[in-house]
């Protein structure tokens, strides 16, 4: 049976971790494709670039045919963990299900209190095309 508050609790120990472990992919990202930061007050206000992180997470996902496999794991882990608790929730898992019947799972998923939303197809429902 479905315990939402566990399945709350494993995503508040995971999330941070996931947060923590993308950071030197988004910094290696922004080498190539540099941004413009805001500074006030001394203080970095540059609002956060949701779709770099889904462009890191789709690297991430592909990065076994670039051959970068091995450079990626650490946040492949994090990203395969985070994937499979969303996917216990009943909901999320006939979306992923059904998104490979009637197209991609185009919508977003905000992760709160961090500035970021994905794609579900990127985090939650990558996981059933990569075993068919």
């Amino acid at each position: 049976m479905f315990d939402a508050e566990v399945w709350v609790d494993r995503l508040a120990l995971i999330l941070p971790k996931l947060s923590k472990a993308q950071v030197p992919y988004l910094e290696e990202y922004w080498k190539h494709r540099p941004r413009t930061r805001r500074i006030v007050n001394d203080k970095d206000v540059t609002p956060y670039p949701l779709d770099d992180v889904r462009m890191v997470y789709a690297e991430a996902r592909h990065s076994r045919k670039a051959g970068k496999e091995a450079q990626y794991r650490p946040l492949l882990e994090l990203l395969d963990s985070t994937r499979h608790i969303l996917l216990s929730h009943p909901v999320l898992d006939r979306v992923a299900v059904a998104g490979r019947t009637i197209g991609e799972n185009d919508f977003c998923l905000a992760i709160l209190k961090s500035g970021t939303t994905t794609y579900a197809r990127d985090l939650a429902g990558n996981h059933y095309k990569s075993i068919i």
